[in-house]
């Protein structure tokens, strides 16, 4: 490399081989430049954040936690608690019950035989519901309690016919019980029909002179009923009407559907009115003739 400067005045390159280092001022001025620049370098490496990520810390130990190192060492109910945490909603459908739901409140239950027997718009309501959601055996007890007041053959033989014969139209839920009871009530039953028919025999003029004996009409049994009403009254269905039933409710609105269904509608109209309400009026039950 010559020392003089070029004829035309151009600008100098500078060129620097380390293999080769350069003489003269111009690789003493080569030289200063790279010094300058690897130090301006290096101070600005000391003030860039490093780009590399730090060494993991070792875990803080976690009081009151027991490390697992088998999947078997872990509690049955593991797996279902996480699951439900990871999905509530999942969870509370299996349950039965929204995500959002407030705690079941337990219905107050109703003493149904109370409400027959105080009467009025209240037991008239009950009786109409009975019959709307044909749930007839809260009405039957409330009919026995009221035929064992007044005993009569015509009662008792309505009572039986309509609600515990082989083929009555309203027969009561208890059928293993009105089987078992079966015999009993038929050949009870039968005694009754055939006095009462003898009842209405006209009776035959007794002459003066002669001192016969007249025939007395006896009293049925008030009884009868009783196994049928314990075993009512124990049963799953009375229960969950004297549960669900709400008197300040009308009784359409106490039917499960909050309305009377097709099937329920054609039980009233083809079976109720027309064939149990006049068999049960005509023996004396006046309170029914009211309920539609």
């Amino acid at each position: 490399m010559s020392d003089s400067p070029p004829e035309n005045n151009s600008t100098i390159t500078l060129q620097f081989d380390p293999c080769a280092p350069q003489q003269g001022e111009a690789g003493n001025v080569l030289m200063d430049e790279m010094m300058a620049l690897m130090q301006e370098s290096q101070s600005r490496q000391n003030f860039m954040p490093s780009l590399m990520p730090p060494e993991p810390m070792p875990p803080e130990p976690i009081p009151q936690l027991t490390v697992v190192e088998n999947v078997d060492d872990l509690p049955q109910d593991f797996l279902a608690m996480l699951h439900e945490s990871q999905n509530p909603f999942h969870a509370q459908q299996n349950r039965g019950a929204p995500v959002s739901a407030k705690p079941v409140e337990v219905a107050e239950t109703q003493d149904l035989m109370a409400i027959f027997q105080r009467g009025g718009v209240d037991a008239l309501n009950l009786m109409q519901y009975c019959v709307r959601a044909i749930n007839l055996d809260p009405l039957f007890v409330a009919l026995v309690r009221e035929y064992q007041l007044r005993p009569s053959h015509q009662a008792l033989l309505a009572l039986y016919d309509c609600f515990c014969a082989p083929h009555a139209p309203g027969k009561l839920s208890i059928s293993e019980v009105l089987a078992a009871q079966e015999l009993r009530l038929q050949s009870q039953t039968a005694l009754v029909r055939a006095e009462w028919q003898r009842m209405q025999q006209p009776v035959e003029p007794v002459p003066e002179e002669e001192n016969a004996p007249r025939q007395r009409s006896t009293v049925p049994n008030r009884s009868m009923f009783d196994a049928l009403l314990s075993q009512i009254q124990q049963s799953a269905k009375w229960q969950a009407t004297s549960q669900y039933y709400k008197p300040e409710l009308s009784p359409n609105q106490n039917l499960p559907g909050g309305d009377i269904t097709p099937v329920q509608l054609h039980f009233v109209t083809r079976v109720w009115r027309p064939v149990i309400r006049p068999r049960l009026v005509a023996a004396g039950f006046w309170r029914i003739a009211t309920v539609e």
